[in-house]
């Protein structure tokens, strides 16, 4: 019999999916001189995103973990739970760079 595949797995995989067009959209909409309050909702969407998939992601792996054999998905929660977690490492950096930039060419 073959084991079921988890849907933490599947949803981790899926919101690291949906962070990632976000990005795209907020990328877009940002080179296009775009409304920034869209930005910052599309950011706000892929923060969420990105962090509800991370924690899916480990979740899935620890139950896939102790199901004795009964789930698969490993792959798919590694995939969410990578993309997730660089995506999260991605924007605290942009993050920290924007704010090093702003306070240092701003003018007085």
């Amino acid at each position: 019999m073959r084991p079921k595949t988890s849907g933490l797995a599947i949803a981790s995989f899926l919101c690291g999916i949906a962070a990632i067009c976000s990005l795209g959209v907020m990328t877009t909409d940002a080179l296009n001189r775009g409304s920034k309050i869209i930005g910052f909702c599309t950011f706000c969407t892929m923060v969420v995103t990105a962090l509800v998939g991370l924690v899916l992601g480990i979740l899935a792996m620890r139950k896939i973990n102790h199901s004795g054999g009964q789930l698969s998905g490993t792959g798919l929660a590694i995939l969410g739970t990578a993309v997730s977690g660089a995506l999260l490492v991605f924007t605290a950096f942009g993050a920290i760079a924007i704010i090093i930039l702003l306070t240092r060419f701003t003018p007085n």
